[in-house]
């Protein structure tokens, strides 16, 4: 019996019971290493059954025709939905002769955006053996492992060195290895390096000898961090036992609890909100809401404002749209190059090329119970969001009170107030008009690019006639 059997066997009836299905379902993955093609069509058969979207397109629209391992496991490792990632697996692995039971309960797996889930880039920027080399560090992480010696671990040095250089990896080799063998490698996903490399961790001083975690280390250092971790689960007084239970134990720490900000003390946080605004004409605005748990967006406004940990809202423009999810902001806006399209975007080339995004953490999905337009004019704390008078933008500002108020007409404490009732005799401070400018807004753009606004004297008639 290997230590990873004998570790595996101290999980298995609680929540870490998935690390026997991950660990299978790669042994059995690794059996189509030399038949990709086949594989390939399997995966594109399960999403069209499904009634998904297939998501291995490249940039061009044609089907990819090479995959990783790597990237197979991240179909279900990655921001969706847990309905969706349960059927997903459901159907590779009964394609696969997986006989572990597929999982329920995803405590301790780290899972990737689903726009960077790939683990190489697009056909144009590809090299000829970027995919095999992913399999090869698969197969020789496999290996080492389950059967650990000087051989086993001098090829899976040579693999990991080769692919960590290529384009397209990142942090993400290590969370692929954990995924593969999670009591063997360590994940070293943001929340993880966070807590390792944070003063007040137990880690800390093990950690910080080793590497900075900075970059993404070397082979020798990363068997180093390993070696480390391991011999401090050994020692009595260890907060864990591990990986998986370190890494469970980072995420519900590193996540308030593992609740969002935004729930915390009646929603009131202090932090400012942003309305994130799609049109469904160009992109499923619904559909990746419903699907996804994590959705990337594009920043275009306040760059400099948006922060991590704000709150953020997802509004659907058009008749009848609204508020459909809030959730909380996983980054600080970065500047990314995608290859792929993503597959909710409706106008093939969206989503490709540069973008400056922010990664949103939904929390609530509230598509049948949006919150519509009318109900922000009917608020006097609303009815001056930005994104009711001026709404040809994709990112809208909010103030705290104003994020707070929306959030209790999610969680249910909401307490409308209406406009003030003024006396009889008073006077109101203010006027409003409604302007539009030409026949039907004919003229709105080109009046907003100038910045001016026209009125047509010709037939306003005599202007004393108006009642004052």
């Amino acid at each position: 019996m290997n230590s990873n059997t004998r570790q595996i066997n101290q999980f298995v009836s609680n929540q870490f019971a998935w690390t026997l299905f991950y660990m299978e379902f790669a042994n059995k993955l690794l059996l189509h290493k030399n038949n990709r093609p086949q594989l390939l069509g399997m995966i594109k058969g399960i999403y069209d059954g499904l009634g998904f979207r297939y998501p291995f397109i490249e940039k061009a629209g044609t089907p990819l025709y090479d995959i990783c391992p790597f990237t197979v496991f991240g179909c279900f490792n990655k921001g969706i939905s847990n309905e969706s990632r349960i059927a997903i697996m459901k159907g590779i692995s009964n394609k696969l002769n997986v006989t572990a039971e597929v999982p329920t309960v995803f405590d301790g797996i780290p899972v990737l955006m689903p726009m960077r889930a790939w683990f190489f880039v697009g056909k144009n920027k590809r090299k000829a053996d970027d995919i095999p080399n992913l399999w090869k560090v698969f197969e020789a992480g496999i290996n080492f492992a389950d059967n650990p010696s000087e051989v086993s671990k001098t090829a899976f040095v040579n693999c990991y060195e080769k692919v960590r250089k290529q384009p397209g990896i990142k942090w993400n080799l290590t969370i692929g290895l954990y995924w593969i063998r999670p009591f063997s490698y360590l994940n070293l996903d943001e929340l993880n390096r966070r807590y390792l490399a944070q003063e007040k961790s137990p880690y800390y001083n093990i950690i910080t000898r080793i590497s900075n975690l900075k970059q993404l280390p070397s082979a020798k250092t990363y068997l180093e961090l390993i070696s480390a971790c391991k011999e401090f689960f050994a020692k009595h007084d260890s907060p864990h036992r591990s990986f998986p239970e370190l890494s469970h134990a980072v995420w519900t720490q590193m996540t308030l609890g593992g609740q969002p900000p935004e729930a915390k003390d009646g929603g009131k946080t202090g932090k400012p909100g942003w309305i994130f605004q799609g049109n469904p004409k160009y992109y499923d605005v619904i559909g990746a809401v419903k699907n996804l748990d994590i959705i990337s967006w594009d920043v275009k406004q306040y760059r400099n404002q948006i922060k991590k940990d704000d709150r953020a809202y997802i509004w659907v423009s058009g008749p009848g749209g609204g508020i459909v999810a809030s959730g909380v902001i996983l980054c600080d806006p970065e500047v990314r190059e995608y290859s792929k399209p993503d597959s909710y975007d409706l106008s093939g080339s969206f989503t490709t090329g540069v973008h400056n995004e922010v990664d949103i953490k939904l929390t609530n999905k509230i598509i049948d119970s949006i919150i519509k337009k009318e109900v922000f004019l009917a608020d006097e704390r609303l009815k001056k969001v930005s994104i009711i008078n001026f709404a040809n933008a994709t990112n809208f500002k909010l103030t705290p009170e104003q994020a707070d108020v929306i959030d209790s007409i999610i969680n249910g404490t909401y307490s409308s107030q209406g406009p003030e009732i003024q006396g009889k005799d008073s006077a109101p401070s203010s006027r409003h008009w409604i302007y539009t400018p030409g026949n039907g807004s004919s003229k709105w753009d080109e009046f907003y690019s100038e910045g001016i606004m026209g009125i047509g004297w010709g037939e306003m008639g005599d202007l004393k006639q108006v009642p004052q």
